[in-house]
């Protein structure tokens, strides 16, 4: 493959992402509701931020359907499950110093 030939197939892979709404929440856990509201039929990232006094980690996804896939992380079949160090994490603190953030993206974005 050539130079200009990688380059076409990488302008074609480009595709325009509109943010529709984006949502910040505190302890994720109690504001199910908020989500729900934001996030049901809706694709898009979302953003898990642990804020504590020496670090600020952050563990970020994306789905098809976020409401689901965020909620997922509320469910205490995946907790007690615990298998991946965010899992770990939230099992152990109960969300405490948790900030979700969610990115809604137009309903074509791939």
């Amino acid at each position: 493959m050539t130079i200009n030939e990688k380059k076409n197939t990488a302008c074609a892979l480009k595709v325009k992402i509109t943010l529709i709404q984006k949502l910040k929440l505190w302890i994720p856990l109690n504001n199910r509701n908020q989500i729900a509201e934001v996030a049901k039929g809706a694709k898009g990232v979302y953003i898990f931020e642990v804020i504590n006094k020496k670090t600020a980690d952050a563990y970020v996804g994306v789905s098809i359907n976020l409401y689901s896939r965020v909620c997922s992380y509320f469910m205490p079949s995946i907790l007690n499950k615990a298998d991946r160090k965010v899992l770990r994490y939230f099992k152990a603190n109960v969300f405490k110093n948790v900030k979700l953030t969610l990115l809604i993206l137009n309903s074509d974005a791939t």
